[in-house]
C-alpha cells in the first residue's frame, strides 16, 4: 500500500512517510509523519488525544493526530475508539421513555 512512499530509518527503526507538501517552515513530524500500525497502544494514543481535546469529534481528533502520525484506516479506527468513550456516550445518550400502560377501567370505579 505504501511501498513507494515509505522510508525505513535504520537508526531508529521507525517507519515514516515522505509527504508531498514540503515547505521550509513545516516541522519534521508534519513533513514526514510516523506510520502507526494497528496496535492497542495506538488506540490508547487516540483515546488520549480525544480526552486532551476535551472529547472532540472524529474530524478534530483525526486532524490533530495527522499533524504527527499517519494511521492506516485512521477515520474508522478513531470512530471505533470514540464510540467506546464513556463520557461521550453519557452526554449523547437518549433518555429512556417509560412505557405508559392504558388505564384499567375496573380500578376507576
Amino acid at each position: 500500500m505504501y511501498t513507494q512512499t515509505i522510508q525505513y530509518y535504520e537508526e531508529s527503526k521507525i517507519l515514516k512517510v515522505r509527504s508531498r507538501l514540503i515547505l521550509g517552515q513545516d516541522p519534521e513530524d508534519f513533513v514526514r509523519p510516523t506510520v502507526l500500525p494497528d496496535h492497542p497502544i495506538v488506540r490508547r494514543l487516540i483515546a488520549y488525544a480525544h480526552k486532551t481535546l476535551h472529547h472532540a469529534g472524529v474530524q478534530t481528533t483525526l486532524s490533530h493526530l495527522r499533524k504527527r502520525f499517519l494511521i492506516p484506516r485512521g477515520r474508522s479506527v478513531v470512530k471505533e475508539v470514540l464510540q467506546k468513550c464513556v463520557t461521550c456516550r453519557r452526554y449523547t445518550s437518549k433518555p429512556v421513555v417509560p412505557v405508559v400502560e392504558s388505564i384499567v377501567w375496573l380500578r376507576l370505579k
